[in-house]
């Protein structure tokens, strides 16, 4: 969480986030990925979100890329020192990709959008049988 007095700056999108500044944006992107985990895009650079002690870390999807960074209750971004060991470059955006399903963050914590559960479909004999009804 973020300590309370320490100011939060607008990053605007020319400009480049300096680490350890708290930064209010609209570029960031909060998503569930299929596997369930939650995640955040800014930047077209991917993080997976967790919680740990009252924070939230956000680690780069890359492996072997050691930066982070952290969400606080107002989703106030801070960048740590480490950066990224790669490129931004991505071959499909959010909305092309299947497995992007939005969640919308909440003050005081992030809340998760359900994904919608298919029906689990049994075949017996070369027939579909509907779990649902047995």
């Amino acid at each position: 969480m973020r300590r309370s007095g320490l100011p939060v700056q607008s990053l605007d999108a020319d400009k480049n986030p300096k680490s350890k500044i708290w930064y209010s944006t609209d570029e960031l992107k909060f998503y569930v990925t299929k596997d369930g985990a939650r995640s955040v895009r800014f930047r077209n650079y991917d993080y997976y979100c967790y919680d740990r002690g009252g924070k939230i870390v956000c680690v780069c999807f890359v492996r072997k890329c050691t930066a982070t960074a952290l969400l606080d209750d107002q989703c106030h971004i801070k960048f740590n020192v480490r950066r990224h060991s790669h490129s931004n470059k991505r071959k499909e955006s959010a909305e092309e990709n299947p497995n992007f399903l939005p969640f919308l963050p909440s003050v005081g914590e992030q809340n998760v959008v359900p994904v919608p559960e298919e029906k689990e479909v049994m075949q017996i004999k070369d027939e579909p049988v509907d779990l649902d009804l047995i």
